[in-house]
């Protein structure tokens, strides 16, 4: 239901650009020099384990805004140089830090080998495009965390699903990990062919960042890429929230103990389409429009031994309703209905332990989804039927990591995850299956030389369900270059377990297979970032479904990508442009051949620019996105014409403009949220009769276009000036 949603995507917007901006920012500032005489430019200056940080300019002078709290390290690093290393106290948001930091000690050749001190090029963070809360909120599309990413490199357009499609993988090719753990159900549950958006706000988190291909050892059972997100840790004040518009009542309030080392919070939002479909006209007759109630409550506690706990935990129901023609009877009409619970907690600490650093999760995650199906003619029931859908799921993970010498760095762990599932309806039970499910993994992040750094990793798996052990291999090989440029070789073997509904039918199924050949530049500073990436992505034993179930399958994605973004050349300005270039084909599932699948577009391109402009305390950004036409398939047309059809190209302009009012000592906002402003017409697909095969219907969003219009506040701490900062 993503174009259904967009406007409740347009709330969170708002209200969790609140939650943004009430985190605040302390500033640290200074200067860099060698043995306190020679100013030093272009020094790497940033919190570890943070987004946070800057490069020092010409006369070593360097500032910049974080919104952590408490005892941080702050690094600095210079190519010939050893790291300065120094530990820093953020006590609150007026916090202005000064800092002297002194390069004393350049690098030493020993028998030919330099040791040379940076951050490790080779991390997952500095490979992939990372992506802020801020960015995600500000960017014109529908204030969720999947939606943002869509605009960048590898992912597809794919309309009518909530989830991720990159590089010619499916959309459960993808995996979401919040703090580390496996996020089972990340979006609403929604009927087929109408997308649905994330549970989670993007304000819960301070970073997100998603590889689009080779990803570290210490995640699994992923073929395409990870999407990575990390919670925000302790606020600088207590708050309180409250948003209100056509469709929606949300609050919350989070409290902070008076020595800032425990927080507690808890939230609620009730959301229902029904006024806004009495003023719209949706292209889908509901019986009963979407309704969501979710709930949230959350504990952080930094202890003095430089621990950190986090518990977060979300209850929630949704209840959908609606009417479609039947294709077989045109007479009669199918009414669907969905009603979904879920449940989803995570229990994450971390701390230090001499040298090193020790983490330890534990998640627990119950998704229900009850289905109806009715076939009325003139409200004479035809046939009805009921289903349940139940899956739940546990992990436990942990992870031990150290520095070594020169800036090398070791993770080792495991981690255990058994789920169970199962499906059953009016008539009969259609499967149950559970699985235990484990895995350890090692990986070594290293220097070679002063230029060539390295990451190698293993991780072994092992499925009991499967009955079958596997070792996945990921490398990858990272050179730089004066002008901060970045080449990058990558490798990896990845495994995942076929789709739960096959295991259901046939358990003595195998591992599905993907290898990953990656090659990158990038190269990036304070304002700008350029990216291109080339990759050849082999699939192996994917599941056919014909003539009977088994690992036949097989396929491959190649292509090229590029990305670019400005925040200075247009004063005030900050854009960015993606392109991508597939060819993909597989065979899998009822396929007679390899085919591009009916979720790839040859080329996709997206534009995203954002201003604020002071005067009128209003921010408005535009994204413009773009697809050629996907295939799809067409009944009508013989065997070799399989997936030859296109649907017309994909066009959709949004635009977003964000109004900060002064109401009293609250922050707030007005949000106006305009989806396909052009009124393009898009079509995602068809369906087609069985019986008679020249009666289809397209698959089209729910709404072309959509307006939303909300106001949203925050009390307790006004942060406007940090608002606009950061856009």
């Amino acid at each position: 239901m993503k174009r259904n949603l967009l406007l409740i995507a347009a709330v969170n917007l708002a209200v969790l650009a609140q939650t943004q901006v009430a985190l605040g920012q302390s500033k640290i500032v200074g200067k860099v020099s060698y043995n306190k005489a020679t100013p030093l430019a272009d020094v790497a200056i940033a919190i570890d384990g943070s987004y946070d940080g800057t490069v020092s300019a010409k006369d070593g002078s360097f500032a910049f805004e974080t919104t952590e709290v408490g005892s941080h390290v702050l690094t600095a690093t210079l190519d010939g140089f050893q790291d300065v290393v120094q530990t820093i106290e953020i006590k609150d948001s007026t916090s202005v830090i000064p800092l002297d930091l002194i390069f004393t000690v350049k690098v030493q050749s020993l028998e030919g080998v330099t040791v040379r001190s940076k951050a490790l090029e080779n991390d997952d963070k500095n490979k992939v495009l990372a992506m802020h809360s801020t960015d995600i909120l500000t960017t014109a599309t529908d204030g969720n965390v999947i939606s943002a990413l869509k605009t960048q490199p590898g992912a597809q357009q794919v309309g009518e699903s909530g989830s991720l499609f990159i590089r010619g993988g499916t959309g459960d090719e993808s995996k979401i990990f919040m703090d580390g753990l496996l996020v089972n159900n990340f979006n609403y549950s929604s009927p087929a062919n109408q997308a649905s958006r994330g549970r989670f706000p993007p304000g819960l988190f301070k970073g997100s960042y998603f590889t689009s291909g080779a990803y570290s050892a210490l995640y699994g059972q992923a073929l395409s890429s990870t999407l990575i997100l990390e919670s925000e840790d302790l606020p600088q004040k207590s708050s309180a929230d409250l948003g209100i518009s056509l469709i929606s009542v949300e609050g919350g309030a989070q409290i902070l103990s008076k020595d800032k080392q425990t927080l507690y919070g808890a939230s609620m939002k009730y959301m229902n389409l029904d006024a806004a479909y009495r003023l719209l006209s949706p292209n889908i007759k509901f019986d009963t429009p979407p309704r969501f109630l979710d709930g949230s409550l959350f504990f952080k506690k930094k202890f003095e031994n430089t621990g950190m706990l986090k518990f977060y935990s979300s209850l929630g129901s949704s209840t959908i309703g609606l009417q479609q023609a039947n294709l077989d009877y045109p007479s009669a009409t199918d009414q669907l209905g969905l009603r979904n619970t879920n449940l989803y907690s995570n229990l994450t600490y971390t701390q230090n332990v001499k040298a090193w650093k020790l983490y330890l999760g534990t998640s627990y995650s119950h998704n229900v989804d009850r289905f109806s199906l009715a076939l009325r003619q003139q409200e004479a029931p035809l046939y009805d039927s009921l289903s349940r859908d139940n899956s739940s799921l546990l992990q436990f993970k942990t992870v031990l990591s150290r520095r070594m010498l020169y800036n090398g760095r070791l993770q080792w762990g495991g981690e255990f995850i058994h789920s169970a599932d199962g499906i059953q309806s009016s008539r009969s039970s259609l499967g149950q299956v559970q699985e235990n499910y484990s895995a350890g993994f090692a990986e070594l992040e290293s220097y070679f030389t002063d230029r060539l750094s390295g990451r190698v990793g293993l991780r072994l798996e092992h499925s009991a369900l499967l009955q079958r052990s596997n070792l996945a291999p990921r490398a990858s090989l990272s050179y730089s270059f004066d002008n901060k440029g970045l080449l990058s070789l990558s490798y990896g073997t990845f495994y995942q377990k076929p789709d739960r509904r096959f295991l259901m039918a046939t358990p003595e199924l195998g591992f599905t297979q993907a290898r990953n050949y990656i090659l990158t530049y990038q190269k990036t500073d304070n304002y700008y970032t350029f990216r291109t990436e080339l990759f050849y992505k082999q699939y192996r034993d994917l599941v056919k479904t014909e003539p009977g179930l088994s690992n036949n399958g097989h396929g491959y994605a190649q292509g090229l990508e590029v990305f670019w973004r400005d925040r200075k050349t247009l004063r005030g300005v900050d854009y960015w442009m993606s392109y991508s270039l597939l060819d993909t084909k597989r065979d899998y599932l009822n396929f007679p051949f390899a085919a591009q699948p009916n979720f790839a577009a040859k080329h996709t391109l997206s534009v995203v620019t954002k201003r604020y402009f002071p005067k009128v305390r209003t921010n408005i950004s535009l994204s413009y996105a773009f697809a050629t036409g996907r295939p799809y398939f067409n009944p009508n047309q013989p065997t070799e014409g399989f997936m030859q059809d296109r649907t017309i190209a994909y066009n959709n302009l949004g635009l977003s403009v964000c109004y900060l009012p002064k109401i009293g000592k609250s922050f707030s906002v007005i949000a106006l949220t305009f989806s396909n402003i052009l009124g393009n017409q898009q079509v995602y697909g068809y369906n087609y009769s069985t019986l008679d095969p020249t009666r289809r219907s397209a698959i089209r969003p729910t709404n072309n276009p959509f307006v939303f219009l909300g106001l949203f506040m925050n009390f307790g701490i006004d942060r406007t000036n940090n608002l606009i900062d950061g856009l």
